[in-house]
């Protein structure tokens, strides 16, 4: 489908898919008009150098950023996010803002999302504040800002368990879709529960 045709771009990004997980994955998106699947291997396997490498299309060779748990990590992702802030590094927000897309973020984790694009590109930037224990909005269109921050304000959106957090960033996804149902939009997920529950109980657990 021609993008000129197109109102509405999801991109899902699932943290700890897997290889022997893809077949499952194929099964599911088979049910999707329009799907593509790409496997592809890099080095370090960290979240946020993966989540790094899908967003500015470069290895972390290129882009300079492994991990932030890594000797002065914190920094490296500050760094990332600068390069991509001063257009020093392309990222996906950016793309799909160059389509006339407005982008949204919203994620699990505060690498996952801040890496995909600077937030002054998006038309929302969303993710779970672990020191607040809470879902944040790092920054949304002046028209948005009430409405968001309103539903945000739910308690279901507040001490989310770590097997919940996927469903409410789907559910603030929808929040938005209905708020902007005739605009171009972009959205970015980052699904962090499975990463989550295999650290707990391991990889090969029933509850993964």
């Amino acid at each position: 489908m021609p993008l000129s045709e197109t109102q509405k771009i999801m991109l899902i990004i699932i943290d700890q898919l897997r290889a022997d997980y893809l077949p499952h994955f194929k099964k599911c998106s088979s049910l999707l008009p329009y799907q593509a699947i790409c496997n592809t291997n890099s080095f370090p396997a960290s979240t946020e150098s993966m989540h790094a490498n899908i967003s500015t299309g470069v290895y972390p060779a290129q882009h300079g950023f492994i991990s932030k748990k890594t000797k002065k990590g914190a920094e490296g992702l500050e760094q990332l996010i600068q390069k991509i802030r001063k257009k020093e590094l392309r990222s996906l927000v950016l793309l799909g803002v160059e389509y006339g897309f407005a982008a949204y973020v919203i994620g699990g984790k505060q690498e996952t999302v801040r890496v995909m694009g600077a937030e002054e590109d998006c038309a929302a930037m969303i993710f779970y504040d672990r020191s607040k224990n809470k879902f944040v909005l790092k920054k949304a269109k002046d028209e948005l800002v009430e409405k968001i921050e309103n539903f945000l304000g739910e308690n279901k959106y507040k001490e989310v368990q770590q097997n919940e957090l996927d469903k409410r960033v789907l559910e603030i996804s929808k929040e938005i879709i209905t708020l902007n149902k005739l605009t171009p939009s972009f959205f970015i997920l980052t699904l962090a529960s499975l990463d989550s529950i295999g650290h707990e109980f391991g990889p090969h657990s029933k509850e993964v």
